[in-house]
């Protein structure tokens, strides 16, 4: 008849390993960055004051008194940017005929580097304060 040998140990053995290869699609990652059009940032080498903004989910900067501007080439660059890739963005600058490109990190949720060159430049955000009635 049929061996009563107990059966051999459970397939499936919890294991506290962490895993190695991707076993399912992951999920969409969190943004490092959270930004919404209307958040400012300042960045000395343009006056200060910037502003971002969204032009059909692809995100951007506009200098308020320079008139200067940097956006991302796609949505697809948009999102590895706000999840803490280096992208190149479109650099737009005044007086710079076609376009040119510099390479941008989100170093954290207030933070944007630029590469210029070796040198790295920020635009960090400000935050808002509300007016203090006394």
């Amino acid at each position: 008849g049929p061996s009563e040998f107990p059966s051999s140990l459970p397939s499936i053995i919890p294991s506290n390993k962490p895993s190695t290869g991707p076993s399912e699609p992951e999920p969409e990652p969190e943004p490092v960055v959270s930004i919404t059009t209307g958040d400012q940032f300042n960045y000395g080498p343009w006056g200060g004051d910037c502003m971002a903004f969204f032009a059909a989910g692809v995100l951007g900067m506009n200098g308020d008194e320079s008139g200067k501007t940097w956006k991302c080439e796609d949505v697809a660059d948009t999102k590895k940017l706000l999840n803490g890739e280096t992208v190149m963005v479109e650099w737009g600058n005044s007086g710079n005929s076609g376009k040119y490109y510099k390479p941008m990190t989100a170093t954290d949720n207030d933070t944007f580097k630029v590469m210029h060159g070796s040198t790295a430049y920020y635009f960090k955000r400000v935050q808002s304060t509300l007016p203090t009635q006394l």
